[in-house]
This record gives C-alpha cells, structure tokens and sequence, in this order.
C-alpha cells in the first residue's frame, strides 16, 4: 500500500486524498463479543470499504482496527468531505452477527496529496485530522 502511495505522489498531475479509518470502541467489541466477532466486524468493514471505492483506488489495513484508503484524482476538499460522509453511512450500517446487532461508528482523517508531497506528510496529516476527530466525538 505505502509503494503504491509512494508511486503515486511522484505523479506531477495527481490530486489524491488519504484517508485514515479507525473503528470507535473497537476494543469494547472485543471485550463484550469475544474476538472471533472482533475478527467479523474487520472483515465486514473491509468489505465495504473494498465496495465503496472506485477500480483506481487502494483500500488497506494498517493493523488493528485501522484502515487506509488512497483515492486517486479528487478534485475538491467539498467532494472529499460529502464522500467521507457516504462512506461513514455505509460503513456505520449495523452488522448482524448470530444473535448480535453490533453498532459501528468510525472516525476518519483525511489529506490532499499533492504531487511531490512525501508519503510520511500526507500520513502526518491524515493521522493528526483522525486524532482530531476522535476527540471531538465525531463518529
């Protein structure tokens, strides 16, 4: 994923958008479900996530209930900021596990990377608005 980003940001046309993903709560899911539906909620999550964007863009897990995703050619911060909100719609949408109805709610940080930026700035960026956000209680 980082290669790709990396390939990407040497592209002297590209105006790419990073977004940080982080499951709100996710130990407490852990703790009250057990792991194996820990487990099920993270593979639920990347599924929609893999669903929701488009050929060109990258979905990854960076570990534990963090996730990346690099969408290619955004043109605005108002286009990036109304697909943020679609994604945390599909993404929030409850998951049925066996007799359990599991609530998610993430918080997301996001970046515009412009050509030349380096990898390691668009991260810094991305992770200090996802900080951001989850302090602010924006799920």
């Amino acid at each position: 994923f980082e290669k790709y980003v990396r390939t990407r940001l040497k592209n002297k046309k590209s105006r790419d958008t990073l977004l940080l993903i982080d499951i709100d709560g996710f130990k407490l899911i852990n703790d009250k479900y057990g792991h194996a539906v820990g487990d099920y909620v993270l593979i639920v999550i990347s599924d929609r996530l893999r669903k929701f964007v488009r050929k060109t863009d990258k979905v990854g897990r960076i570990g534990g209930d963090e996730f990346m995703v690099y969408l290619q050619d955004i043109a605005t911060p108002e286009h990036v900021e109304a697909l943020i909100e679609k994604l945390r719609e599909k993404i929030s949408y409850p998951i049925e596990y066996q007799n359990h109805t599991i609530s998610i709610s993430v918080s997301i940080g996001w970046a515009v990377a412009h050509a030349g930026t380096a990898f390691e700035q668009i991260y810094a960026r991305a992770d200090e608005a996802m900080y951001q956000q989850k302090c602010q209680g924006k799920a």
